[in-house]
């Protein structure tokens, strides 16, 4: 049984997106983990993390169409929360550039097309650091939300003597905190992918003159993509 949903998870496109995202920048973290020890074993990982990340943009061209209706779903959708419909928007906006500027990066290092492929990766990676805070924004106003709720049902099972009503609300309990160890999740992923992101735009050294190095890069692409997997394979 784990054999065939390990196998089925794999045969999705977006979980050999992740398990590829997951060789990629493990190569990367392997490659400046072995520099100093190992010269020749690093510029193989360094071989797997270039190839890698492009067979990855390959995959992913006419994403950005994926993104457009997300967002006309969104503005077709009817919601109580303005704001949360928003930054929703925001986020998929931010996600369509970033896959097209990404769609240029790989079409430009093929050949097909004569651009700037540096000035292309830092608009591509600016795209998705945005789309990156707006996400972690929508998180965290979903953890607040979680809390908040939490505190209400808590406080109601308190003050009620309802044995039925109170097993009901105690059951929604159960729920609210186990879609906040979702969200936790989704911080935590969000995090480790805005170091590649800050990375790949160059923020950091405009601003600060610091930058990432590959070890940084590499663990926090490699979390994302482990905690992504984790819950791709458990949905499947």
């Amino acid at each position: 049984y784990m054999g065939n949903k390990t196998i089925s998870w794999i045969n999705k496109t977006e979980g050999r997106d992740k398990f590829c995202k997951a060789i990629q920048y493990g190569s990367r973290f392997l490659k400046w983990h072995l520099q100093q020890r190992d010269k020749d074993l690093a510029q193989r990982f360094d071989s797997l993390f270039v190839s890698m990340r492009n067979a990855r943009k390959l995959f992913r061209l006419f994403k950005s169409l994926n993104e457009y209706q997300k967002i006309e779903q969104l503005l077709n959708k009817k919601g109580d929360d303005d704001l949360d419909t928003i930054l929703q928007i925001l986020n998929r906006l931010f996600f369509l550039m970033y896959w097209g500027f990404d769609n240029l990066v790989i079409l430009a290092t093929i050949g097909f097309i004569k651009r700037d492929k540096a000035k292309l990766n830092r608009l591509g990676m600016t795209s998705w650091l945005l789309a990156l805070v707006v996400a972690l924004i929508i998180n965290l106003k979903k953890l607040l939300s979680s809390y908040e709720e939490e505190a209400k049902i808590s406080a109601t099972i308190k003050h009620s003597l309802n044995e039925t009503q109170n097993e009901t609300l105690k059951a929604k309990l159960v729920k609210i905190r186990a879609g906040r160890n979702e969200i936790y999740l989704n911080l935590i992923k969000t995090l480790g992918d805005m170091i590649p992101a800050l990375s790949g735009s160059e923020l950091p050294k405009k601003l600060l003159n610091k930058t990432f190095n590959d070890g940084w890069v590499g663990m926090g692409g490699f979390i994302s993509a482990v905690i992504t997997s984790y819950q791709l394979y458990r949905g499947n």
